[in-house]
Protein backbone atom coordinates (compact mmCIF):
# COMPACT_ATOMS: atom_id res chain seq x y z
CA UNK A 1 0.00 0.00 0.00
CA UNK A 2 1.45 3.03 -1.23
CA UNK A 3 1.80 6.43 1.25
CA UNK A 4 2.17 9.57 -0.34
CA UNK A 5 4.23 11.54 2.17
CA UNK A 6 2.90 15.62 3.15
CA UNK A 7 4.31 17.92 4.99
CA UNK A 8 6.10 17.60 7.97
CA UNK A 9 4.60 18.10 11.49
CA UNK A 10 7.13 17.79 13.86
CA UNK A 11 11.22 16.89 14.17
CA UNK A 12 12.86 15.53 17.45
CA UNK A 13 16.03 14.13 18.59
CA UNK A 14 15.07 10.54 17.34
CA UNK A 15 11.84 10.76 14.73
CA UNK A 16 10.61 13.13 12.06
CA UNK A 17 6.82 13.17 11.86
CA UNK A 18 4.88 13.89 8.51
CA UNK A 19 1.25 13.87 7.64
CA UNK A 20 0.27 12.08 5.13
CA UNK A 21 -2.62 9.79 3.28
CA UNK A 22 -3.35 6.03 1.98
CA UNK A 23 -5.96 6.38 -0.97
CA UNK A 24 -6.92 9.75 -0.16
CA UNK A 25 -7.33 9.32 3.71
CA UNK A 26 -5.21 11.05 6.27
CA UNK A 27 -2.47 9.80 8.00
CA UNK A 28 0.47 10.84 10.33
CA UNK A 29 3.84 8.70 9.07
CA UNK A 30 6.09 8.88 12.24
CA UNK A 31 9.96 7.67 10.98
CA UNK A 32 13.10 7.05 13.36
CA UNK A 33 16.17 8.37 11.82
CA UNK A 34 19.33 7.32 11.98
CA UNK A 35 22.08 9.26 14.11
CA UNK A 36 25.43 9.56 12.94
CA UNK A 37 26.92 9.31 16.90
CA UNK A 38 25.75 5.82 17.64
CA UNK A 39 27.56 2.53 15.92
CA UNK A 40 25.36 1.83 13.39
CA UNK A 41 24.24 -2.07 14.72
CA UNK A 42 23.85 0.41 18.01
CA UNK A 43 21.73 2.40 15.90
CA UNK A 44 20.08 -0.40 14.57
CA UNK A 45 18.58 -2.38 17.39
CA UNK A 46 17.68 1.00 18.91
CA UNK A 47 15.15 1.81 16.10
CA UNK A 48 14.04 -1.21 16.05
CA UNK A 49 13.45 -2.25 19.51
CA UNK A 50 11.61 1.89 19.83
CA UNK A 51 9.90 0.97 16.94
CA UNK A 52 8.36 -2.02 18.26
CA UNK A 53 7.62 -0.92 21.94
CA UNK A 54 5.52 2.00 20.14
CA UNK A 55 3.32 -0.38 17.98
CA UNK A 56 3.26 -2.55 20.91
CA UNK A 57 2.24 0.53 23.74
CA UNK A 58 -0.72 1.97 20.98
CA UNK A 59 -2.05 -2.02 20.55
CA UNK A 60 -2.64 -2.57 24.38
CA UNK A 61 -4.17 0.96 25.03
CA UNK A 62 -6.29 0.63 22.15
CA UNK A 63 -7.55 -2.83 23.47
CA UNK A 64 -7.88 -1.34 26.52
CA UNK A 65 -10.18 1.01 25.26
CA UNK A 66 -8.19 4.45 25.09
CA UNK A 67 -7.86 7.15 22.71
CA UNK A 68 -4.35 7.21 21.19
CA UNK A 69 -3.40 6.72 17.40
CA UNK A 70 -4.02 3.77 15.29
CA UNK A 71 -1.21 1.68 13.68
CA UNK A 72 -2.55 1.47 10.64
CA UNK A 73 0.91 -0.04 9.13
CA UNK A 74 4.68 -0.62 10.23
CA UNK A 75 7.53 -0.86 8.20
CA UNK A 76 10.75 -2.49 10.83
CA UNK A 77 13.08 -2.55 7.28
CA UNK A 78 12.96 1.61 7.72
CA UNK A 79 11.86 1.93 11.65
CA UNK A 80 8.06 3.95 10.08
CA UNK A 81 4.88 3.82 11.53
CA UNK A 82 1.78 5.32 10.20
CA UNK A 83 -1.45 5.94 12.05
CA UNK A 84 -4.05 7.71 12.12
CA UNK A 85 -4.59 11.25 11.93
CA UNK A 86 -6.31 12.77 14.71
CA UNK A 87 -7.99 16.18 13.71
CA UNK A 88 -7.37 18.10 16.71
CA UNK A 89 -4.98 20.59 18.27
CA UNK A 90 -2.47 19.97 21.56
CA UNK A 91 -3.89 21.06 24.97
CA UNK A 92 -0.84 23.06 25.44
CA UNK A 93 -2.24 25.28 22.11
CA UNK A 94 -5.89 25.29 23.84
CA UNK A 95 -5.63 25.54 27.48
CA UNK A 96 -5.89 29.09 27.75
CA UNK A 97 -9.26 29.32 25.61
CA UNK A 98 -11.30 26.97 27.48
CA UNK A 99 -13.70 27.74 30.06
CA UNK A 100 -12.98 26.16 33.22
CA UNK A 101 -15.82 23.18 33.23
CA UNK A 102 -14.66 21.91 29.70
CA UNK A 103 -11.18 22.15 30.64
CA UNK A 104 -11.77 20.04 34.13
CA UNK A 105 -13.75 17.88 32.76
CA UNK A 106 -11.00 17.10 29.84
CA UNK A 107 -8.61 16.92 32.86
CA UNK A 108 -10.51 13.85 34.41
CA UNK A 109 -10.60 11.80 31.13
CA UNK A 110 -6.58 12.43 31.45
CA UNK A 111 -6.71 11.48 34.65
CA UNK A 112 -8.93 8.32 33.48
CA UNK A 113 -7.00 7.22 30.74
CA UNK A 114 -3.59 7.74 32.40
CA UNK A 115 -4.97 5.52 35.27
CA UNK A 116 -5.91 2.90 32.95
CA UNK A 117 -2.29 2.87 30.53
CA UNK A 118 -0.64 2.56 34.31
CA UNK A 119 -2.80 -0.27 35.79
CA UNK A 120 -2.05 -1.62 32.46
CA UNK A 121 1.81 -1.41 33.40
CA UNK A 122 2.48 1.18 30.74
CA UNK A 123 4.19 4.32 31.24
CA UNK A 124 4.18 7.00 28.86
CA UNK A 125 7.71 8.63 29.40
CA UNK A 126 6.81 12.21 27.87
CA UNK A 127 3.18 12.81 29.44
CA UNK A 128 2.96 16.84 29.47
CA UNK A 129 0.34 19.19 27.52
CA UNK A 130 2.17 18.80 24.20
CA UNK A 131 0.88 15.04 23.60
CA UNK A 132 -2.52 15.30 24.68
CA UNK A 133 -4.89 16.21 21.47
CA UNK A 134 -8.62 17.62 21.87
CA UNK A 135 -10.82 17.64 18.69
CA UNK A 136 -13.62 19.91 18.27
CA UNK A 137 -16.03 17.14 19.88
CA UNK A 138 -13.62 17.86 23.23
CA UNK A 139 -12.38 13.94 22.71
CA UNK A 140 -9.07 13.54 24.71
CA UNK A 141 -6.41 11.48 22.83
CA UNK A 142 -2.68 10.44 24.25
CA UNK A 143 -0.37 10.99 21.25
CA UNK A 144 3.35 10.10 21.19
CA UNK A 145 4.63 7.34 22.76
CA UNK A 146 8.13 7.10 21.33
CA UNK A 147 9.29 6.75 24.78
CA UNK A 148 6.86 4.79 26.56
CA UNK A 149 7.19 1.18 28.31
CA UNK A 150 6.30 -1.59 30.48
CA UNK A 151 7.11 -1.47 34.03
CA UNK A 152 5.06 -2.16 37.29
CA UNK A 153 7.38 0.10 39.27
CA UNK A 154 5.60 3.32 40.68
CA UNK A 155 8.87 5.78 39.85
CA UNK A 156 7.44 5.47 36.52
CA UNK A 157 3.99 6.60 36.66
CA UNK A 158 4.71 9.29 39.24
CA UNK A 159 7.20 10.65 36.62
CA UNK A 160 4.43 10.86 34.14
CA UNK A 161 2.12 12.66 36.93
CA UNK A 162 4.49 14.75 37.69
CA UNK A 163 5.91 15.36 33.92
CA UNK A 164 2.26 16.35 33.64
CA UNK A 165 1.26 18.98 36.21
CA UNK A 166 4.57 20.80 35.88
CA UNK A 167 3.64 21.07 32.12
CA UNK A 168 0.37 22.36 33.50
CA UNK A 169 1.75 24.86 35.56
CA UNK A 170 4.08 26.12 33.81
CA UNK A 171 1.03 27.41 31.11
CA UNK A 172 -1.77 27.67 33.22
CA UNK A 173 -0.30 28.17 36.92
CA UNK A 174 -3.19 30.09 38.30
CA UNK A 175 -5.42 27.22 37.26
CA UNK A 176 -2.98 24.42 38.21
CA UNK A 177 -4.06 23.27 41.52
CA UNK A 178 -7.41 23.10 40.34
CA UNK A 179 -7.01 21.10 37.29
CA UNK A 180 -4.96 19.06 38.85
CA UNK A 181 -7.75 17.82 41.57
CA UNK A 182 -9.67 16.82 38.40
CA UNK A 183 -7.31 15.13 36.63
CA UNK A 184 -6.73 13.19 39.86
CA UNK A 185 -10.15 12.41 40.45
CA UNK A 186 -10.22 10.51 36.38
CA UNK A 187 -6.77 8.33 37.94
CA UNK A 188 -7.70 7.73 41.24
CA UNK A 189 -11.08 6.02 39.72
CA UNK A 190 -8.81 3.73 37.20
CA UNK A 191 -6.03 2.86 39.33
CA UNK A 192 -5.97 1.66 42.71
CA UNK A 193 -2.36 2.05 43.59
CA UNK A 194 -3.01 5.61 42.99
CA UNK A 195 -2.09 6.77 46.07
CA UNK A 196 1.58 5.05 46.34
CA UNK A 197 2.02 6.87 42.79
CA UNK A 198 1.00 10.24 44.41
CA UNK A 199 3.39 9.24 47.23
CA UNK A 200 6.00 8.80 45.12
CA UNK A 201 5.51 11.61 43.18
CA UNK A 202 5.96 14.22 46.54
CA UNK A 203 8.85 12.39 47.16
CA UNK A 204 9.92 13.66 43.26
CA UNK A 205 8.88 17.10 44.11
CA UNK A 206 10.87 17.07 47.20
CA UNK A 207 14.21 15.69 45.62
CA UNK A 208 14.21 18.79 43.49
CA UNK A 209 17.27 19.44 41.56
CA UNK A 210 17.97 15.41 41.95
CA UNK A 211 15.31 14.31 40.07
CA UNK A 212 15.24 16.95 37.73
CA UNK A 213 18.27 16.03 36.75
CA UNK A 214 17.50 12.28 37.14
CA UNK A 215 14.32 12.85 34.54
CA UNK A 216 16.79 14.47 32.27
CA UNK A 217 19.03 11.19 32.10
CA UNK A 218 16.29 9.13 31.96
CA UNK A 219 15.16 10.79 28.98
CA UNK A 220 18.47 9.54 27.57
CA UNK A 221 18.63 6.56 28.22
CA UNK A 222 15.08 5.90 26.73
CA UNK A 223 16.35 7.40 23.93
CA UNK A 224 19.47 5.78 23.60
CA UNK A 225 19.67 2.48 25.35
CA UNK A 226 16.04 1.45 25.94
Amino acid sequence: MNVAIGEKIAEGAESVVFRGSIMGVDVVVKIRVSRSYRHPEYDRVFRSYRTRTEVRVMADLLAKGLRVPTPILVDMENYVIVMTYIRGRKLSHVISDLGGETLEEIYRDIGRQVGVMHASGIYHGDLTVSNIMITDRKEVYLIDFGLSGYSRDVEEYAIDLHLFDRSTRSLAPARADELFEAFMKGYQASFPRYLEVVERMKDIRRRGRYIEERLRRKLRREAYTS
